[in-house]
C-alpha cells in the first residue's frame, strides 16, 4: 500500500478511535451511575456527567495520539493478538493516568472511580474493534479478488527480490514477472488484458529508461498503474522522497531531515 493511502487509512482509524474512546468514557459513567452498581458496590451517587464532559477536550485528541505513540498504527495487516492487547493495555493506561492527573489537578475527587472503568471499557471496546476488522481482512484475504494484482516488470534478479519482498504483504498477489529486456509490448498488454491487473510494479535499476518509458506508456494507454521503484541508486544515509520543482517531478536524495 503506498504511503498516502496508509496515511488517509491510518487518519480514518484515529478518528473511530477517538468516537469510540468517548463512547467507553460515556458508558464508564452510564455503569457507574447506575443505582443497582451503587447498591452492589455501595457507592455514592457521581456528580452530573455534564461536569465531567470538558474532559472530551483532552480525551478526543490525546487518545489517537498516545496509540499512535506506541506504535499502533504501524502494526502488520494481521498482527498477533498479545502484541494487539500489550499496546492498547499500555496506551488505556497512560490515557487513564493521563485523565487521573487532570482531575487531581482540578480536584475532581468523585471521578478517579468511573475513570479507572473507563481504562478496562476502552480496552474492551479497542480491543473488540481491532478482533473485527481482523476478521474481515482474514475474510478479505481469503478471496483472491480482493488481493490487488501486481505484475513485475525488470530483470530476473530484480523481480525475483521484489516477489520475495511482497511475499510477507497478505493483500498482494504476483501474477507475473516479465523480463524487461526480453518482453515486447505486446507481451506486456496481452499479459495485462489476461490477469486483469490493477498495477504493474517496475524496478528500473540497471536499466534503460527508454524501455521504461515505453512500459509506462503501454500502462497509461490500458488505463493501468504503473509504479516505478526509486531505489536506482544505493545510497548510505539518503532517504528518497518525491517532490516538484516548478511543476516538474523530481526525485530528492536528502541526507538532513526536510523542513516541517
Amino acid at each position: 500500500m503506498l504511503r498516502r493511502d496508509r496515511q488517509i487509512q491510518m487518519q480514518i482509524h484515529q478518528l473511530v478511535d477517538a468516537c469510540l474512546f468517548a463512547f467507553s468514557f460515556w458508558f464508564a459513567y452510564f455503569l457507574r451511575s447506575d443505582p443497582n452498581v451503587m447498591d452492589l458496590l455501595g457507592l455514592n451517587p457521581p456528580n452530573p456527567f455534564k461536569d465531567y464532559v470538558w474532559l472530551y477536550l483532552i480525551l478526543i485528541p490525546a487518545a489517537p495520539l498516545v496509540l499512535e505513540a506506541q506504535g499502533f498504527y504501524n502494526r502488520g495487516l494481521i498482527c498477533l493478538r498479545r502484541t494487539t492487547a500489550w499496546q492498547l493495555a499500555k496506551s488505556c493506561t497512560f490515557i487513564v493516568l493521563g485523565l487521573i492527573l487532570v482531575g487531581f489537578f482540578f480536584r475532581i475527587t468523585t471521578a478517579r472511580i468511573f475513570i479507572l472503568w473507563f481504562g478496562f471499557v476502552s480496552f474492551g471496546v479497542m480491543f473488540l474493534k481491532e478482533e473485527y476488522f481482523r476478521y474481515r481482512r482474514l475474510q478479505k484475504m481469503s478471496q483472491s479478488h480482493c488481493r490487488r494484482r501486481f505484475i513485475l516488470v525488470g530483470t530476473p534478479e530484480e523481480t525475483d527480490r521484489m516477489r520475495r519482498e511482497l511475499r510477507a504483504q497478505h493483500d498482494i498477489e504476483v501474477l507475473a514477472e516479465l523480463n524487461i529486456h526480453n518482453t515486447t509490448l505486446e507481451d506486456l498488454v496481452s499479459k495485462l488484458h489476461e490477469y486483469s491487473v490493477n498495477s504493474v510494479m517496475i524496478n528500473a535499476k540497471h536499466t534503460y529508461f527508454e524501455q521504461v518509458e515505453a512500459v509506462i506508456h503501454a500502462c497509461e494507454l490500458e488505463g493501468v498503474e504503473a509504479w516505478l521503484a526509486a531505489d536506482f541508486f544505493k545510497t548510505q544515509i539518503s532517504r528518497t522522497s518525491f517532490d516538484d520543482f516548478y511543476g516538474r517531478p523530481v526525485l530528492v536524495f536528502r541526507t538532513t531531515p526536510e523542513a516541517s
